[in-house]
């Protein structure tokens, strides 16, 4: 943990085999500057950056490796809802992120967040290889509440690597355009619908 303005540096540094919550807690006018290091083989239950109502600063993480990595979501970035939007700053460039697993959602980062644009910002960073069971690089709530990415348009050629909370839904069953139902009566079939993200990945449902 650190206190509050504190300022903590490292560099040329391995990290390996690690079991634990988070990788730091700060306080506010907090530094944390990570350079040339590797993160390895280790687990982040609620994520290496855990981003809360508690956490405060400015972390820079420049030319690091995250490799082998797993956690449940977000195992690198975790964001809540209640996160300190302007008083957290989280920057990466050119660092490397390959074979990290995360068991739900967000192989990198989730969020629960809005607005983290200005917040939380990828900066010629290289992504291999990760997964999840959503959002094999990022889930968030929105298109417009994602992280930056200097090259999100390379990123989303691979499928599944951004998704979002659905946003959506969509009715799949043969049916026309239109539905007349009057109040009492029962609809004769299953109305087959999907809930789709604002990528277009779509999940089954059924409406009864």
């Amino acid at each position: 943990d650190l206190e509050e303005e504190t300022t903590l540096l490292i560099s040329n540094s391995t990290f390996d085999n690690f079991v634990t919550n988070t990788g730091f807690e700060t306080k506010e006018y907090s530094y944390v500057n990570l350079t040339n290091c590797t993160i390895k083989y280790s687990t982040f239950k609620e994520g290496f950056i855990p981003l809360n109502i508690n956490m405060f600063g400015k972390f820079e993480i420049d030319e690091t490796t995250f490799f082998n990595n797993t956690g449940v979501n977000g195992i690198i970035v975790n964001v809540d809802d209640y996160y300190q939007k302007s008083k957290i700053f989280v920057n990466f460039t050119n660092s490397i992120f390959e074979n990290n697993y995360a068991e739900g959602h967000g192989g990198i980062i989730y969020s629960k967040g809005e607005d983290i644009y200005d917040y939380i910002k990828f900066y010629n960073c290289s992504f291999e290889n990760n997964k999840a069971v959503l959002g094999d690089i990022s889930y968030s709530l929105t298109k417009k509440d994602e992280p930056y990415f200097s090259n999100i348009d390379e990123l989303r050629k691979f499928k599944r690597s951004f998704i979002t909370n659905p946003t959506h839904i969509k009715i799949i069953s043969n049916l026309n355009n239109s539905l007349s139902v009057m109040s009492g009566e029962k609809l004769s079939s299953d109305i087959k619908c999907k809930l789709y993200d604002d990528y277009e990945n779509g999940i089954s449902s059924i409406i009864n």
